[in-house]
């Protein structure tokens, strides 16, 4: 589980509270109406729209984004010195308490599930206690005269009789279940019709139902206590909205309250055990509110119709899937590829060949465009006799899986590397043999250079004439020593030490040239003397 997932987790789970709440608190404005049926309504339009926003927040996209930095990506490096270094170095020491953020996904959802599973099992252990309260119980058949008058086109539930003083009690979706106890045998009639009515008004409002969806909306959202309380208000709307289903059928209140009241007496302890499941007639928990209720003679007990359900469902939809839209939700940026930890490499010099010492040579006008090609001399240069030396900066994040694969790099880097020195050692040589080629040129050369320096003391334009026919054979030569030094990166001392020589050749020619003039000058004045002597003598 990466970081992304678990604070998405975390911003699912808070929105979903949030909302949750949020919607409740929108029902909790509108239960203020004025019958009990239309208030149950409003709070299981509440309580169901709550169970279906996780199914719209999965499906309708969020508006709002929240942009997360991603972590930079660092890029593998590709010098085997550095992998090696970074391969043994330890893990940097990390200081401070931190959760992350995958852990605190999974304890968060291990606590939910154990609520869940809690909830969840008082629901099914209600409904294994009326499971085998059923099967002690036998089937009751009425009297045609004790049968209250209801329109009825089927059979709507089973009327069965307790075997002790549990009820009057009914519970069940598909087939549901009325059951009295053992002495409603005794009854008056007109205290078995309004149980029976009342009874018969849970079944045909589908209370069952709506209870069974309170438990599920419980147990997902157990921790928010709204969704508690809103579960208590929808069991005392329920039981409000069966009575004045009783009263509306000419009962007088009055009359209904006191046999209300009697039930209570005989109410016995195990029943609040199983009212998580089933529906008692006469549970204390909303027994006040009930007896006020009946009494009041401003009430309005009047139904819900189709179109009422219309409305409430509509409104629960459109209150949900605007809320599904604002949401906020992370998301993550897409960062390049950022280079690896800095890094020095001293790179590893070649075996530098033997050379011997090139004579002087006439100084010649170095190729500028040769020059610009030759690589220079440097602190790359000086740097080369330090082997293997790596000067780490930044180690920060990396893991034991990097590690793992900087290892695995190192070993194959160092296979490549002696592989690549034995390819290469061909290509040295032959660099080797071409700079001593290069010599052998620059000495055979030599006895040309010094008729030349013999020639200039005679006279200047048979120095031009040599040097012009010597120059372009010297300009081949050095070409193409320094072509092949650059091509086979071979150490550059021999050029310098060609350079050297042509300027100690150049300043020898110079001086040489000079000398000559100066020769020259001094005949002209000794021609000079001896041709004014004679007139000085007249």
């Amino acid at each position: 589980m990466n970081s992304l997932f678990a604070l998405r987790a975390l911003l699912y789970a808070g929105e979903l509270l949030a909302d949750s709440t949020l919607i409740l608190m929108l029902a909790w404005l509108g239960a203020s109406q004025k019958t009990a049926s239309a208030r149950h309504l409003s709070w299981a339009g509440a309580l169901g729209m709550t169970l279906a926003l996780p199914v719209l927040m999965a499906i309708v996209p969020p508006t709002i984004r929240i942009l997360l930095t991603a972590p930079a990506k660092i890029a593998p490096t590709p010098t085997l010195s550095d992998m090696a270094l970074i391969a043994s170095a330890p893990l940097p020491a990390t200081s401070g308490f931190s959760i992350p953020p995958s852990t605190l996904v999974l304890v968060l959802g291990a606590l939910w599930l154990a609520g869940v599973c809690v909830v969840a099992s008082r629901v099914a252990i209600a409904a294994i206690c009326l499971t085998a309260l059923k099967r002690r119980s036998r089937v009751y058949a009425l009297a045609p005269g004790d049968e209250p008058k209801v329109a009825a086109t089927r059979r709507e539930c089973e009327l069965r009789l307790c075997d002790g003083d549990t009820g009057p009690i009914s519970w069940g979706v598909f087939r549901p279940v009325v059951m009295l106890p053992k002495n409603a045998l005794s009854w008056p009639r007109e205290r078995l019709h309004a149980v029976l009515l009342h009874e018969l008004a849970h079944i045909r409002r589908r209370d069952s139902l709506v209870q069974a969806l309170s438990h599920a909306a419980c147990a997902f959202y157990w921790p928010n206590p709204l969704v508690w309380m809103a579960a208590r208000r929808l069991r005392r709307e329920a039981e409000i909205a069966a009575d004045d289903a009783v009263i509306v059928t000419g009962v007088k209140p009055s009359a209904y309250a006191g046999e209300l009241l009697q039930l209570a007496r005989e109410f016995h302890a195990h029943g609040p055990a199983l009212s998580h499941v089933a529906f008692f007639m006469a549970a204390p928990s909303a027994l006040e509110s009930r007896v006020e209720s009946l009494l009041s003679p401003a009430n309005i007990r009047s139904g819900v119709t189709s179109m009422d359900v219309l409305k409430i469902a509509g409104l629960g939809f459109f209150a949900g899937t605007a809320i599904a839209f604002a949401r906020p939700s992370f998301a993550q940026e897409e960062q390049p590829v950022s280079p690896a930890p800095a890094v020095q490499v001293a790179p590893i010099a070649p075996p530098t060949p033997a050379v011997p010492p090139v004579p002087a040579a006439p100084a010649v006008a170095a190729d500028p465009a040769t020059v610009a090609t030759t690589p220079a001399m440097g602190a790359d240069a000086a740097d080369s006799s330090v082997h293997g030396r790596i000067v780490i900066h930044d180690r920060d994040g990396l893991g034991d899986s990097d590690l793992k694969h900087m290892r695995m790099e190192v070993a194959r880097a160092r296979r490549e590397a002696h592989a690549a020195m034995a390819r290469a050692k061909p290509e040295i040589d032959k660099a080797v043999a071409a700079a001593k080629l290069g010599e052998q040129a620059v000495r055979d050369a030599q006895p040309q250079i010094d008729a030349a320096m013999a020639e200039v003391a005679k006279a200047r334009p048979e120095i031009d004439g040599v040097m012009a026919d010597v120059q372009p054979e010297i300009d081949r030569a050095l070409a193409k020593v320094r072509a092949d030094l650059a091509k086979e990166h071979v150490d550059m001392r021999i050029q310098e030490k060609v350079d050297a020589a042509l300027q100690r050749a150049e300043i020898r020619i110079e001086a040489a040239h000079v000398g000559a003039r100066d020769s020259h000058h001094e005949d002209s004045e000794r021609e000079e003397q001896s041709t004014a002597t004679p007139d000085d003598d007249q």
